[in-house]
């Protein structure tokens, strides 16, 4: 019906994903849908290698994103700190926020990328699905976030085989990417 929203958050969004992936889904029930959010996240583990506190990292990420004049909310809630970037309404929303032993970097995505994806998840090409948003979430953390902490390792790995296939498709050989790798 028009004007319909469907919401599944958390387990349910993980039921309904397994059913996509399963191809339980029968598209045709949701033909004019439209794909209006996605939220990722990674969890990062805390390390002893870890030079500063999390706290630290969240302000000084905080100092770094005024510096460049990001909307940036820095506070603490319950569960400990969340530094959030950007406007919930934007087309990407960002969160980084504690947990018991770990950091939480979390992407809300909305808008014309995510619509792009929707024929994707609908003609069940999940890896490419996942490919794109993977690819997504991580270069918009590249681009907002400095990557010479430790709480940023996590990002700077997973981003060499996405850096390693863009730099492929410019037509550089592999032996320069290995070199650099």
């Amino acid at each position: 019906w028009t004007g319909t929203i469907l919401q599944f958050s958390g387990p349910n969004a993980f039921v309904f994903y397994a059913f996509v992936q399963k191809n339980l889904i029968d598209w045709t029930i949701f033909s004019s849908a439209v794909l209006g959010r996605f939220d990722l996240y990674y969890s990062r583990n805390n390390e002893r290698e870890d030079k500063i506190s999390t706290r630290e990292f969240l302000e000084n990420s905080q100092r770094e994103l005024n510096q460049k004049g990001r909307n940036v909310r820095f506070e603490k809630n319950s569960k400990g700190f969340i530094l959030g970037i950007g406007s919930r309404r934007s087309n990407n929303y960002f969160r980084i926020y504690e947990r018991k032993n770990s950091l939480k970097f979390e992407h809300e995505m909305k808008g014309k990328f995510l619509q792009e994806c929707h024929s994707l998840l609908v003609e069940n090409r999940l890896e490419k699905f996942e490919q794109e948003l993977s690819s997504h979430f991580l270069l918009s953390f590249e681009k907002l976030l400095p990557l010479n902490y430790s709480y940023m390792n996590w990002l700077v790995t997973k981003l060499r085989p996405i850096h390693r296939r863009t730099t492929l498709k410019r037509g550089l050989n592999s032996d320069y990417i290995k070199s650099e790798i």
